[in-house]
Parts: C-alpha cells; structure tokens; sequence
C-alpha cells in the first residue's frame, strides 16, 4: 500500500515538473490538428464540361496504289491525326471548329470524332475544310452531325497571366487516346521566336502538348479557350515546353477564313498585325 502512495507521490511530482518546465519553456500542451481541406480540383469540371466540345480530326490523302491503276477507284488513307474545337453553330445546324492547318493540309477527305464518343469507325463523322492559312497556321472546319455537340466560349488571351492554371484537351498520338487530358500553367503570357522564316508569339505551357494535339484548346479554369495548343520543343533534352497561338489572334484568323479570305495574304489583315507577316502575332 505504502509502495503504491509512494508510486502516486511521484507521478504527481514528475506531472508538476514536466508542467514548470514547459512553463519556463513557453510550451504548451499539443493541441490535436485542425482539420485541413484539400484544394478542389478543378480538371474534372473543366473537363466534363468542355470535352464535348473537343474533336479529333483525321486526315486522309489520296495514295497511289494498284487498286486505283487497275481499277481507278481512289485510295484513302490516313496520313495524320490532330485535334481541334468547336466554337460556334450557324443557324442551319452546321458546327465549325477551329484546327492548325498542319493538321488538314494536303487532305483529300476529313472525317472528325467527338472526344466524348468512342473511337470506332461508325462515330466518324464527315467534315469539310472552310478555309485555312498556312502562315497562320489556322484552319476552320465544319460539320453536321445530331449529335451532342458543345460549343466552347472562346476567353480572352490579352487577360492570362503567368502561373495561371491552364488544361490541353486532345488526341495525343491518335484517336486511341482521344479526349486526353493534361494540365499545367502558363509559363509565359508571351514567348517569341523564329520559325519557317517567319518571326511568332505564341503562349508557353508546361501542359504535356504531344503530337496529335495539335489544333486542341488550352482551356482556363472557367473553361474557357485561351489558346489553340500547336507545336512543343522536341530535342531530346527538353520537357514541358508547348505553345498555344493566342485564341485572340484565332478569333480573327477565323472570321477572314469564314469570309473566304487567306489573312497572310490580305494586305489589309497583314498591315493590322505588324505590317505584313514577319512578327505576325
């Protein structure tokens, strides 16, 4: 009995020395953890809400082969697959999407499939080139279809700031992987540089852009389209670095096209954006 006061005594006493030497200490008792919400996650609204809208485009180029020599029925096949948007529809139904022309270039037939569809030949749909500019490197294309289709609104690259989160959608490496996601920010509002002769801006992203997203939107967290996704550093020792020609400079590309008009080629457009087509951003 006496050993177990003894043994109380003591706890007691070790308590009130523990609780002085925190005192002097300025320490305090270990307050249980707040609890910490996680960040929202915003790639999954973003992208439920704009991959009905994201097509994957497929180009098919005329071969020469036997079959045609023997028989002259032409031979399709597909040469490239890209990516694109669709951003308006006109009151008869059809649907216009926007592309780079790299992507459409040189075909004989366009067939697209929507992003929310599975990638089988029977949700193919027949599409025809409105207009492009190979200096722009700008398409536009239309289709009907009664499909599901969303049109996405079109933001403002003049207002996207470094560090600003931004998302690709589109077909990296063929409609196998149609509706592919990757997110990340933007690295530069806006980068310059010389290509095929010609002096460019374009958005830099560090969003994985590979080939076949080509002609895809860079979307902002409001799901809006802030970019057309068109080319990435790709010398083997570069990561992250893709560029999107700001959708501003789209909008207006794509209002000549619907008109008829190869901008790069119009005196007037070309005056507007720097006085020809050198430093045509």
């Amino acid at each position: 009995m006496f050993d177990m006061f003894k043994g109380a005594i003591g706890g007691v006493l070790a308590f009130l020395f523990l609780f002085m030497l925190m005192s002097i200490l300025n320490l305090s008792l270990v307050e249980p953890f707040e609890k910490v919400e996680a960040p929202e996650n915003n790639a999954n609204q973003v992208y439920n809400d704009s991959v009905g809208g994201v097509i994957s485009i497929i180009n098919y180029q005329e071969q020469e082969s036997i079959q045609k020599f023997l028989t002259g029925e032409e031979s399709l096949t597909e040469t490239a697959v890209g990516s694109g948007f669709v951003y308006k529809q006109d009151e008869e139904g059809y649907y216009y999407a926007l592309t780079n022309n790299h992507v459409i270039e040189g075909s004989d037939d366009i067939r697209i499939l929507l992003s929310s569809e599975a990638s089988t030949d029977d949700n193919l749909i027949q599409a025809e080139v409105l207009g492009s500019d190979p200096v722009y490197d700008v398409a536009v294309v239309k289709f009907k279809t009664d499909k599901d289709v969303k049109v996405l609104p079109l933001g403002d690259s003049d207002e996207i700031q470094t560090g600003e989160v931004v998302y690709a959608i589109g077909s990296p490496y063929g409609i196998d992987f149609s509706g592919s996601i990757t997110a990340g920010i933007i690295s530069a509002p806006l980068r310059s540089f010389d290509r095929l002769g010609y002096s460019y801006s374009y958005i830099q992203t560090d969003a994985a852009i590979n080939p076949g997203n080509s002609g895809g939107p860079l979307l902002n967290e409001d799901g809006e389209v802030v970019g057309m996704n068109t080319l990435k550093i790709a010398d083997g020792e570069t990561d992250n670095m893709g560029f999107a020609i700001p959708i501003n400079m789209v909008k207006d590309i794509a209002e000549e096209l619907e008109k008829g008009n190869i901008p790069s080629q119009s005196e007037g457009f070309a005056e507007e954006y720097s006085k020809g087509i050198k430093n045509i951003f």
